[in-house]
């Protein structure tokens, strides 16, 4: 899409065929939603560079990842207000408070009158399977977990909490942190956000994302970028490998019901039947990251179908994130 002003909106996809839809977990990064909090740019661009570089040199591990995961990166959902050096866009609205909130009368999962590069992201998500993600800003060293617009539990309060913990353990300025302890905190704890891209990924879309500040200053001198890249490159492969945790299905080619409408997942635990939740899914694809444990999925379309299957990884790659598929 284009910003307020026509920028393009850049996404990179990658992925060993980034011109497929392959039947992988989709994971995304998006970074700058705040003008003025320019360290997650700098770092998603020297990310892609890592990422590209060690895949052609041959590195087993980032091949790994590429080949079984896609891979989706926005350097910049703000490119006008960091043209301006301002937190806003260019009609100085706040984009991450411009997303549908669940707890507000703006509740609905619209694009409606929103600001274009609110309206770019949503209509982006709803074609997408996306499974895990994380946005960045600047202003502290943290990891910000939901729910950042109230102060209820969120349903995988504990996973959450656990992959926050994972990224933080590398990056000196959030383990170290005495404001922050283990340098993470959860949203609304920290201060209330309402409209914010995180909440509103999880509760329409079922994609489980995280809230990442990079740095005590917004806008640092250009010769901290390489520091701050270097403290937080191995978080932020890691992350990328935790949406392996979980397992997707897919409805075959020849399936009739491949092309019905939306359909349903309720999923439950094996062990003593409890509702996990119950999620949306188009297109015939889904993939859902969860807890280590067994589980149930219960689908519903034209026809219904169930599978069981075990969550038992953390921190590695499956061979296309166990996806099924089923006719």
């Amino acid at each position: 899409g284009k910003s307020t002003e026509q920028r393009d909106l850049w996404l990179v996809k990658i992925s060993d065929r980034p011109l497929s839809d392959e039947k992988e977990p989709e994971v995304k990064y998006i970074a700058n939603m705040h003008g003025n909090e320019i360290v997650g740019r700098e770092l998603m661009v020297l990310l892609i560079e890592e990422l590209v570089t060690k895949y052609k040199a041959g590195d087993e591990k980032i091949k790994q990842l590429i080949d079984n995961t896609e891979i989706y990166i926005m350097p910049s959902m703000n490119p006008d207000g960091a043209a301006k050096r301002r937190r806003g866009n260019a009609g100085y609205a706040d984009l991450n408070r411009d997303f549908p909130d669940f707890t507000t009368r703006d509740d609905s999962n619209v694009p409606g009158n929103r600001e274009p590069e609110t309206q770019a992201v949503m209509k982006w998500q709803a074609k997408k399977t996306f499974a895990l993600s994380a946005n960045f800003h600047g202003g502290a060293e943290v990891v910000n977990y939901p729910w950042d617009t109230t102060g209820e539990t969120h349903p995988l309060h504990n996973m959450i909490k656990g992959i926050s913990e994972d990224y933080a353990q590398f990056v000196p300025g959030m383990i170290n942190s005495t404001k922050f302890p283990g340098g993470i905190t959860n949203g609304y704890d920290w201060y209330e956000v309402n409209g914010g891209m995180q909440d509103w990924s999880y509760y329409w879309h079922g994609d489980l994302q995280i809230t990442i500040e990079l740095s005590d200053s917004k806008w640092p001198n250009y010769s901290e970028v390489a520091r701050y890249y270097r403290e937080n490159k191995k978080s932020l492969i890691n992350f990328l490998k935790q949406a392996h945790q979980g397992a997707g299905f897919y409805l075959s080619k020849k399936s009739i019901y491949r092309n019905s409408d939306k359909g349903q997942v309720r999923i439950t635990k094996k062990t003593d039947n409890a509702l996990v939740g119950i999620f949306p899914y188009t297109n015939g694809e889904f993939y859902k990251v969860l807890p280590e444990g067994s589980y149930q999925y219960f689908i519903t379309t034209q026809k219904n179908q169930t599978f069981n299957f075990d969550v038992t990884i953390r921190n590695s790659v499956t061979r296309n994130g166990r996806y099924r598929e089923l006719n």
